[in-house]
């Protein structure tokens, strides 16, 4: 099956559930006594379907903000352009610097140094803790949890937020 056949079997779900509302209207209690009108039900559930589509891309767009692949600086169809999606991605934003700024903070006078055989060595000597190589193969969960979080804040170059944090004597981590 292509793509483009599971856009269609989407968008014929999407219209068919369009379709199942606009019927439903005449079994209301104060509609109930009339007479259903298949162009009519069929012109509402086209409608329907359209409004349906767009409060779905208005949602994909806040969930994608929430995740922070969309920053309020980026651009967007008008159509799915909503208040929401940009508080979202605001508070993703405030939360995300926040986030930032205590790590760099709880980091403050570690260092974290990459070895030739993949493995981490971990030191805080400012801080009274002597140096910790760590790896995959480390025994403890706690050690093998160390290089995980080690290797992601390393990854290839060590982010600017790390490397700008000071210790408390004043050098750089």
């Amino acid at each position: 099956m292509t793509n483009d056949d599971k856009q269609n079997d989407r968008q014929d779900v999407a219209l068919s559930d369009a379709r199942q509302l606009a019927a439903q209207c005449w079994c209301d209690e104060e509609t109930k006594h009339i007479e259903m009108d298949i162009t009519l039900a069929e012109a509402f559930a086209r409608r329907l379907d359209a409004l349906m589509e767009t409060y779905r891309m208005q949602l994909a767009g806040i969930s994608t903000a929430a995740l922070g692949y969309w920053k309020e600086s980026d651009s967007i169809h008008p159509d799915y352009d909503t208040v929401a999606l940009r508080d979202v991605a605001k508070l993703y934003a405030k939360y995300d610097a926040l986030y930032r700024a205590s790590l760099s903070q709880v980091l403050r006078g570690w260092n974290f140094d990459r070895l030739a055989s993949g493995a981490i060595l971990i030191s805080a000597p400012s801080l009274g803790h002597s140096a910790r190589v760590v790896d995959v193969k480390s025994r403890t969960e706690g050690d093998r949890l160390l290089f995980v979080l080690a290797d992601a804040l390393l990854g290839t170059e060590q982010p600017d937020w790390i490397a700008a944090a000071e210790t408390p004597n004043g050098d750089q981590a």
